[in-house]
């Protein structure tokens, strides 16, 4: 048995850890977001979960990450509410794109706080995680956040034009053309799964979908190691690229040169508290944001 620290959370066993105890945030937002009572909280996730596990071995079911709401604890959150306008006094709105939601955690989490459900997109690669967040979060019938299915690579060199509001949360036929829509991307859990000449296709594509102005922003975080170098993931079977805050900057500025454009690079480390079989050792965590100049 591995005792592990998740976020406040004290999981058992490195494979399907069990919990007694959950982050405060995550807490208040299933119950009064979701409305589940308080003494429900706690099985309700785990019979989720349960559920889950019989499709996905991603460690973002099997250690609980789910429950790690990402985005309201980067640095920048505030500045993110203040751009996406909780008064909805702007006109028109700016928009945030979350690429890869799985869950939708994240996204439920700024309609808590606030934020417009009109300001928001989802771009998830796997249908089947959205319906697992629907359950989760018990809002099938409520979400009107645009959750569009594909492949952010397909996005980002999209030639046709289709409006961005016939894409629905149960609709995946529909391909909107994305790009130069967004005013911020949030690209949390996403670069560190990929070798580095795949990071940038995928940030050049991120680019196409940002409106192409000053102020324009991309931030997330990933996993990371003070050696930057392929490191060979035992989950996924796959290299993938770990950066530390200098090879990220390099990172930027090559992207820059590539694409003909400039960036305020702002990235800290973080101490990774999930030492589990499914990381290498020395990996710690990379919270970061970009600023088109």
């Amino acid at each position: 048995m591995l005792n592990l620290n998740f976020g406040g959370t004290q999981l058992e066993d490195s494979h399907f850890p069990t919990f007694t105890s959950l982050p405060e945030d995550i807490r208040e937002l299933l119950e009064v977001y979701s409305n589940i009572p308080p003494n429900k909280v706690i099985p309700h996730i785990e019979e989720v979960r349960h559920a889950a596990l019989f499709k996905y071995s991603y460690p973002m079911i099997t250690q609980l990450r789910f429950l790690r709401l990402s985005l309201s604890q980067h640095p920048s959150y505030s500045r993110v509410l203040s751009l996406l306008d909780v008064s909805g006094s702007s006109s028109p709105p700016n928009l945030l794109l979350d690429i890869g939601p799985g869950l939708g955690q994240d996204i439920r989490k700024l309609i808590y706080d606030g934020v417009a459900t009109t300001s928001i997109v989802g771009l998830e690669l796997d249908p089947g995680l959205l319906e697992i967040g629907f359950d989760l979060f018990q809002d099938r019938q409520t979400l009107n956040v645009p959750f569009v299915i594909g492949d952010l690579l397909v996005f980002g060199s999209k030639s046709t034009d289709t409006n961005l509001n016939n894409a629905t949360n149960n609709d995946s036929s529909t391909t909107p053309d994305l790009r130069r829509k967004f005013t911020i991307i949030n690209a949390s859990s996403l670069l560190h799964l990929f070798p580095l000449p795949l990071q940038h296709r995928l940030v050049q594509a991120m680019i196409e979908l940002l409106l192409p102005q000053p102020g324009s922003r991309i931030l997330g975080w990933q996993l990371g190691n003070p050696t930057p170098m392929d490191y060979f993931d035992m989950t996924n079977f796959t290299l993938q690229y770990r950066h530390d805050k200098d090879s990220f900057r390099e990172f930027w500025a090559d992207i820059g040169r590539d694409t003909g454009t400039s960036w305020l690079v702002d990235v800290c480390e973080m101490e990774w508290r999930d030492e589990t079989a499914f990381g290498e050792p020395g990996m710690w965590a990379l919270s970061w944001e970009v600023v088109r100049l």
